[in-house]
């Protein structure tokens, strides 16, 4: 196994440019291409988005406080963020679209929330963001977060929250953007997050190409989608190894997983 420690574009099928930390470049060919690149967190593109908010990469890195903190978002990654916050005993509020925990059991994710809320954690449903602006600058500085709630009776209403620490997560796209995908026929757009369209793993345009984790948009669960979790994208690497080194036909089922938390 050889490693390169370099970044990879596509300069024509089965042809990669490496560019490494010192700007050196070589070119590599290889029969089967797999890409793994994974996912960052996405923002929401409303105003002051990405100049004044955070998202879970940049919470674990912070030198400083986060302070009183709205979590934007109710994927496991935005409970997660919310209940540690809380638990080192930080005032957190969690903005929610629609539902807590989509694609996932949600009589749990029914539970999971009473809980949340039995502890102290402010939950806002069907409230969406529309501006992020700074009201003062410092580490934490003050924020102040506009949203949009829908209310029960179908009222739009329209209002403020002020806070030190707004964190988006509300998903994520995949890292192919940069790949120069277009050079080997292969179209991304941002309505599917920049995945690449797979069947069984394998790309549905280009046969050699094959795509695991985060980064696939898997045409053979039109009820479901795969699973974002490093347990799946694990197996999922293990199993296309073997099936294309070994003859192996036993192949992943992306959505049926049981994991515990």
């Amino acid at each position: 196994v050889i490693y390169e420690n370099s970044y990879g574009q596509f300069v024509s099928p089965h042809r990669l440019k490496l560019t490494d930390k010192k700007g050196q470049t070589k070119e590599i060919t290889g029969k089967n291409i797999v890409i793994a690149v994974g996912g960052r967190p996405k923002y929401p593109d409303i105003e002051g988005d990405q100049k004044y908010g955070i998202t879970s990469d940049d919470l674990f890195s912070l030198e400083y406080d986060p302070g009183k903190t709205i979590v934007v978002g109710a994927s496991y990654v935005a409970l997660e963020c919310a209940g540690f916050l809380h638990g080192i005993g930080r005032e957190v509020d969690i903005f929610v679209r629609s539902i807590l925990l989509r694609g996932f059991d949600q009589q749990m994710a029914t539970r999971i929330g009473d809980y949340m809320s039995s502890i102290g954690i402010k939950f806002h449903h069907k409230t969406i963001p529309t501006r992020l602006e700074c009201l003062e600058q410092g580490k934490p500085g003050k924020l102040r977060l506009h949203y949009r709630e829908t209310l029960e009776s179908g009222e739009i209403y329209e209002s403020y929250q002020d806070c030190n620490t707004v964190l988006f997560a509300i998903g994520r796209e995949a890292c192919t953007q940069d790949l120069n995908l277009d050079k080997i026929g292969i179209n991304i757009n941002k309505i599917n997050g920049f995945k690449i369209k797979t069947k069984n793993e394998q790309s549905i345009h280009v046969p050699w190409l094959f795509s695991i984790g985060d980064c696939i948009d898997e045409q053979t669960m039109p009820h479901g989608k795969p699973l974002e979790l490093t347990p799946v994208a694990i197996q999922s690497g293990q199993l296309l190894a073997r099936r294309i080194f070994s003859n192996s036909i036993i192949m992943v089922i992306l959505n049926k997983y049981f994991i515990l938390f």
